[in-house]
């Protein structure tokens, strides 16, 4: 395979795996849609596509994203984190619960496993790279984002205003993105995903 678009064929035609919107992979909405929008269903389950992997090759378990979509020839790796039934639920000592949350993530990981499974269906093991790809990570809160600062400056601008428990979960969130190198990253509301994907460098 040379290009994204043969494996997202492969993977829907060849493997059958269903295609969904993104509220369909995030389970809270999934039991009981929160949105009132028809979204296109254009996301592969990668979690579905990691569990026959595995089953595939004999391995015990390994991490993987929640979504895999393409635009323009480019792989859109997509992790939804949601806040919001999290938040919801915290009376006491949120900002410590936010930070022991984050910290239990892995973003790293679960694009590193994901990437490796799609070398291997394109029987390409440079298929997945910096030039073709974007990572995505998805939340369910008002992110108030200035959309063509980077990473860092939305980081900057969150750490000047009130600390809500919302802009906490900012905070944590986008310093912990910030770790993810050689990659183009986002961090966006899933409302962004009903509209429009990046495929430009926003970092």
């Amino acid at each position: 395979m040379k290009v994204a678009s043969e494996l997202m064929s492969y993977l829907v035609k060849d493997k059958h795996f269903s295609l969904y919107s993104v509220c369909e992979l995030h389970k809270p909405c999934a039991t009981a849609p929160r949105c009132s929008l028809e979204l296109a269903k254009r996301f592969v389950n990668f979690d579905d596509v990691k569990t026959a992997y595995c089953k595939e090759h004999q391995m015990i378990s390994c991490a993987s994203v929640d979504g895999l979509s393409i635009k323009n020839e480019k792989l859109l790796f997509v992790e939804i984190k949601g806040w919001a039934d999290f938040l919801h639920y915290q009376k006491k000592n949120v900002e410590k619960k936010i930070e022991k949350q984050v910290t239990g993530y892995d973003f790293i990981k679960k694009l590193k496993d994901s990437i490796d499974i799609c070398n291997d269906y394109a029987s390409n093991p440079k298929f997945c790279n910096a030039d073709n790809l974007a990572y995505i990570i998805v939340t369910d809160i008002d992110i108030k984002e200035q959309p063509l600062q980077t990473l860092q400056s939305n980081l900057m601008a969150l750490a000047q205003t009130s600390s809500s428990p919302e802009v906490l979960c900012n905070k944590c969130m986008l310093s912990k993105i910030s770790s993810i190198k050689e990659v183009h990253t986002y961090y966006k509301p899933v409302s962004y995903t009903h509209l429009t994907l990046p495929t430009s460098d926003l970092v």
